[in-house]
């Protein structure tokens, strides 16, 4: 790797780093690496920080729970849209063998664990009409 001072005598250089024995390339200017990164002073080297420090740095809720919430509110709009194929679809069971082995898990397994972590006991379908109610459970998760 070079030095602070050889890269600035040559400025094209792209800014590299080592996490884990991989090199990472790129154009990030000093306070962007600063932030995505953090420099271990006894080392001398910089390290990638984890997710966790990252969310407490920026203050933005996890990438976990904003798919959830993306997840429920998709299956909220497609529940409630009448006439579409994807209502068709989740209405009606296929038809045909079931290949052998464990059964995948279905998309509507999954929003019903969701729901189940915050509501146990109710009907995802029934919920789904109820525009304030579901919109609590969305951001619930």
């Amino acid at each position: 790797m070079l030095s602070n001072l050889e890269k600035s005598e040559v400025p094209n250089i792209p800014d590299t780093y080592q996490a884990s024995g991989d090199i990472w390339v790129g154009n990030l200017d000093h306070e962007e690496k600063r932030r995505k990164c953090s420099f271990n002073e006894p080392t001398g080297e910089w390290r990638i920080r984890k997710n966790k420090e990252l969310q407490d740095l920026y203050q933005r809720p996890s990438i976990k729970e904003d798919i959830t919430k993306r997840k429920l509110k998709w299956a909220r709009y497609s529940w409630r849209k009448t006439g579409s194929l994807i209502k068709i679809v989740q209405e009606n069971a296929p038809k045909g063998k079931r290949p052998l082995g464990r059964p995948r898990l279905r998309w509507e397994d999954r929003i019903k664990e969701y729901i189940e972590k915050v509501r146990l006991g109710l009907d995802w379908k029934q919920l789904a009409l109820d525009r304030k109610t579901w919109r609590q459970i969305c951001w619930m998760t």
